[in-house]
This record gives C-alpha cells, structure tokens and sequence, in this order.
C-alpha cells in the first residue's frame, strides 16, 4: 500500500468497554472495544484517535463514512503507515 492510498474497513464498536482494543471478527466486521460512552460524539471521537494510533497516521486521516450514530461503522483512513495485526493476520488490506 502506498502513502497516498485510503484504506475503507467495516467496525462493529462495543463502547462503554472495561478495556480499550481490537476484538474478534464478526462476519466481515472488526470489533473495536473502547471506554468511551456513546453519548455527545464521545465515542466517536475516541475511535478516531484509537483508529489513527493504530495506523500511525493523524486523526484527521480518519473519517466514518458510514453509521456516525450506529455501532457499525464504515471507517476510511488516509495514508496509512501500518496496517495493525487483526487486520494483517487476517490478510485484509481493507477494502480501499
């Protein structure tokens, strides 16, 4: 994957979680664990800034696409600099 290249995936976030971090797979969707309530953006915006951790680029580099008040999201991140272990060991590269 180049630099200039986005990278689309499909999350299933469970907010409100003990721990912060990736979960199973559930069918073509990743779950995403975070501490954050799913009130007043909250959670959103914390997936964002784990989403940019994780693939090592800025926060503004991550954008949901798809479901901003729904726990499935489509999530795209610009510019990638890693691609994290659920997805690589699962050999997805996303779907950008």
């Amino acid at each position: 994957m180049t630099p200039e290249q986005s990278l689309e995936i499909l999350l299933r976030v469970i907010p409100r979680a003990s721990r912060e971090g990736w979960g199973d797979w559930r069918g073509e969707r990743l779950v995403v664990h975070l501490t954050a309530a799913p009130t007043d953006g909250k959670a959103n915006a914390r997936l964002k800034k784990f989403l940019a951790a994780e693939f090592g680029t800025s926060v503004s580099a991550v954008t949901i696409e798809r479901g901003e008040r729904s726990r499935e999201k489509t999530v795209r991140i610009d510019s990638p600099r890693r691609i994290p272990e659920p997805l690589a060991e699962r050999g997805q590269s996303g779907r950008g």
